[in-house]
């Protein structure tokens, strides 16, 4: 199962989610069995079901909900 850690930064002035509700809103999807919210580093850490197209698929839901992506990094589990 990949895990990914995303790093994100929240835009000033803009109304987006808290983080721990950017958490909740990346494990409703349906390949995602692990969210780990690390707030004071604003980091993701996700467990999935997947490859590319899913973790394409997390990026684009942390993206919809107004956050920008700083950093992805991969392991392998």
């Amino acid at each position: 199962m990949p895990d990914i850690t995303v790093w994100v930064t929240k835009p000033v002035g803009e109304n987006v989610p808290g983080l721990e509700a950017l958490g909740d809103e990346v494990r409703e999807l349906g390949y995602v069995s692990m969210v780990r919210v690390g707030t004071e580093g604003s980091v993701l850490s996700v467990s999935f079901e997947g490859d590319r197209a899913e973790q394409e698929e997390i990026e684009r839901a942390i993206r919809k909900a107004g956050y920008e992506i700083f950093k992805v990094s991969h392991k392998e589990s």
